[in-house]
């Protein structure tokens, strides 16, 4: 009869857990605000005073969303230094996917570079600005300018955004500025895939799942990282066969067989990855 009892029991347990299960699996979601004039991507917080913050305490970072009928904005602070890793050559990648899926299928990379007044002129003509020849004159009077570039991410390939032709359509852009400890990351992204290859493809009152990444080591480095250890081995590869020859000619010699590297396990750079599920403010009007 106890066994029958004890069964029972543990039988009611486990379906109470199977049924509160779900809940305790289910993420945060975040509210993004309705914008009722674009927000300025400048680096700063003024846009967003009356923000309500949300917490990423693994990356370091305070986040915030809005969204208008075309666009959302997302304020991204990344509070101590140490969080930063490789950001200034890996840039951030932004990642979502309306269908509320960790996926990296698609996305943007946001990153910094240096150009040529040349190579900014082709920038400005692919978004289709039209420049004055004075406005052309005062741009090739300095020899470099610092560039807030993006490149669309795809599951199979990455391309350039040209300029949207979708009325209301913006092409997207980001800007960050130091604040003491913190650096400080505004992003605007469509939100429409209308004749806009770098929009999210969703609108006002829709949720989608947003995955940020940074940090870590880039191509280039990789192929630093590669050819350093091909060398260190070679080296070492040269240094204990010049031992094993001295100790054949030396009676009684012995050599060690280990290279200068073996046993050492290098580390890289910290690369940061979190997700986040966003609810778009819907459009009041």
């Amino acid at each position: 009869m106890k066994g029958k009892k004890s069964t029972f029991y543990i039988l009611i347990l486990f379906s109470a857990f199977i049924i509160f299960l779900p809940g305790l699996a289910k993420e945060k979601i975040v509210e993004s605000r309705w914008a009722e004039l674009p927000v300025t991507i400048d680096g700063s917080e003024d846009d967003w005073s009356s923000a309500a913050l949300a917490t990423e305490e693994d990356a370091g970072v305070d986040y915030a969303v809005r969204n208008d009928l075309g666009n959302l904005y997302i304020l991204f602070i990344i509070k101590d230094p140490k969080f930063l890793s490789t950001i200034e050559a890996t840039g951030i990648s932004v990642y979502f996917n309306p269908e509320g899926k960790k996926k990296k299928d698609q996305g943007l990379r946001f990153f910094k570079k240096k150009v040529t007044a040349d190579e900014l002129l082709s920038v400005f003509e692919k978004q289709g600005q039209v420049l004055t020849e004075e406005q052309r004159a005062e741009i090739k009077s300095k020899a470099s300018y610092i560039l807030y570039d993006y490149e669309v991410l795809a599951k199979k390939k990455e391309t350039k955004a040209e300029a949207p032709t979708s009325a209301g359509s913006q092409l997207p852009t980001f800007k960050y500025e130091k604040k003491g400890e913190m650096t400080i990351y505004e992003f605007r992204i469509p939100l429409s895939q209308e004749n806009q290859p770098a929009g999210i493809g969703t609108g006002p009152g829709q949720s989608i799942k947003v995955g940020f990444e940074w940090g870590g080591l880039t191509k280039e480095m990789q192929a630093a990282r590669i050819q350093r250890t091909t060398g260190e081995a070679e080296r070492g590869a040269e240094s204990e066969t010049k031992e094993s020859d001295h100790a054949r000619r030396t009676e009684g010699g012995s050599f060690s067989t280990a290279t200068p590297s073996s046993g050492m396990r290098r580390t890289g750079p910290k690369k940061y990855l979190f997700w986040a599920d966003i609810k778009l403010a819907p459009n009041p009007q």
